[in-house]
């Protein structure tokens, strides 16, 4: 997981799937629901995790647009 703030994951460490993201929010341990699955240009591309404490909104979130907007809220979550 990157830091809330911090751009896209990097190409080849990217998780491209809905079920692959949600797999890497239970191994480390995040929360998972609420959940936000769609397709936006105004946050992360693909997987992201939300702060716990921003709002009490959607925690997961996965978004189908590979490339998307940085937001402080949002951190990308990624393959190691």
């Amino acid at each position: 997981m990157l830091g809330y703030g911090m751009p896209n994951c990097p190409e080849g460490k990217t998780i491209d799937t809905r079920a692959e993201c949600e797999s890497a929010h239970t191994a480390l341990g995040l929360e998972i629901s609420p959940v936000w699955a769609g397709t936006t240009s105004s946050i992360p591309g693909l997987c992201s995790h939300r702060a716990p404490n921003w709002g009490g909104q959607h925690h997961l979130h996965f978004n189908s647009q590979a490339v998307g907007t940085i937001r402080d809220d949002l951190s990308p979550v990624c393959r190691a």
